[in-house]
């Protein structure tokens, strides 16, 4: 997610094309999974 907002993203194939993001990309959208599962090593305002 990072490299996407960093717009880092780039390959290069073995036959020497090169892939990258385009300056108008799609809206990046982040969707959390788990939030409601404790977790043993995370502690909030205790």
């Amino acid at each position: 997610m990072r490299d996407t907002v960093n717009r880092t993203i780039i390959y290069e194939s073995p036959d020497g094309k090169k892939y990258e993001l385009k300056d108008d990309i799609a809206v990046l959208k982040f969707r959390p999974r788990g939030w409601h599962l404790e977790e043993k090593h995370v502690t909030l305002d205790d």
